[in-house]
């Protein structure tokens, strides 16, 4: 773990200070999760993908064709029950 010292607005640290105490937890908490979003860093998001990718694998996918043609159906049936509108 690294340790980086900022320098903020005092604007900005005062509203993750109330952002920190509304949500039970500290302002360095909040800062870390904000900054690991910001560069692509999120260990939630990337279990979720992991999981994602394991149902693809495992054929628990629904092709991406398939999804289209629902959904084609789907926009060709509204058109069809609201044209007389």
């Amino acid at each position: 773990m690294t340790f980086v010292n900022l320098e903020l607005p005092d604007a900005v640290a005062d509203a993750l200070r109330r952002m920190a105490a509304e949500q039970d937890t500290t302002l360095e908490a909040i800062a870390t999760a904000v900054i690991q979003e910001a560069v692509g860093v999120d260990p939630a998001l990337h279990a979720r993908i992991e999981a994602g990718e394991a149902e693809i694998a495992a054929g628990q996918g629904v092709p991406h064709e398939e999804v289209m043609a629902g959904l084609r159906r789907w926009a060709a049936d509204l058109r069809t029950r609201h044209a007389s509108r």
